[in-house]
């Protein structure tokens, strides 16, 4: 038992170690991610968020969140104080965004490997929005109000494999959207994950490539429990994979 106990010590003090001082609202300790996940959570702005990880120049930080703050727009200054950080993951949940510059991401791309926009008010996703961000493995932008997402968006990312898109008001996408991207590594395991379920989704001809794109990848996962991928065909609701009644 003494020697177990020694190990948990061990561990603890090794996490407390590896985390950079932070001020509140911000803490940071470990996560499923790895052992420094700073969170800051009700801070009154941006600005008290960067004040808070001003001595952290220099960390490693495996996942930040920042949630229940008020930011309506994100632009590249917001952001710009955290280019000393060596940041993975970077999730921006419920702090009632509606509008991203198009190179507010920019100070932070080069090392990010997730990019969590959950929950907030966007209406439309621009092409430019991830665009260099060549290591990202997963976007998340489910339960905002999302109808637009621009040609290109997540084209040329060849390590992203895990997409959110639902709950949001998208009834079509682009055909270039995925061109380049979203590709099956030759024995690979990796399950694509491409959530696009509870949407507005129509059966036609603006979509039909979408659809056959599903149809041909049928590993790609798009449904979660308790929310299915449907499209309206009609006074018919079909599961977005499938054929239009029209097809034998």
């Amino acid at each position: 038992m003494a020697s177990y106990g020694f190990v948990l010590l061990s561990l603890v003090i090794s996490f407390v170690a590896s985390c950079p001082p932070v001020k509140p609202p911000c803490i940071c300790g470990p996560s499923e991610h790895g052992p420094v996940q700073i969170v800051c959570n009700r801070a009154k702005s941006m600005k008290e968020v960067t004040d808070a990880l001003a001595n952290a120049t220099g960390a490693v930080i495996d996942r930040l969140v920042i949630t229940n703050t008020p930011i309506r727009t994100l632009e590249r200054r917001d952001l710009e104080p955290l280019t000393s950080l060596m940041l993975q993951r970077l999730a921006l949940v419920n702090n009632g965004i509606e509008n991203v510059a198009s190179d507010a991401f920019a100070p932070v791309k080069s090392n990010l490997l997730a990019l969590d926009l959950s929950d907030n008010g966007l209406t439309k996703i621009d092409a430019s929005l991830v665009t260099g961000a060549e290591q990202l493995i997963s976007f998340a932008a489910q339960g905002n109000r999302i109808a637009v997402i621009e040609d290109g968006a997540f084209a040329n990312m060849k390590s992203l494999c895990y997409i959110d898109l639902s709950f949001n008001r998208l009834s079509t996408l682009p055909e270039n959207l995925l061109s380049g991207s979203f590709k099956r590594a030759p024995g690979s395991a990796v399950p694509r994950m491409l959530y696009v379920c509870e949407n507005s989704w129509k059966c036609d001809a603006k979509l039909e490539w979408f659809r056959e794109y599903l149809r041909n990848n049928a590993d790609i996962i798009v449904d979660k429990p308790g929310c299915l991928s449907l499209c309206d065909f009609g006074t018919y609701r079909l599961p977005i994979r499938d054929r239009d009644l029209t097809h034998n």
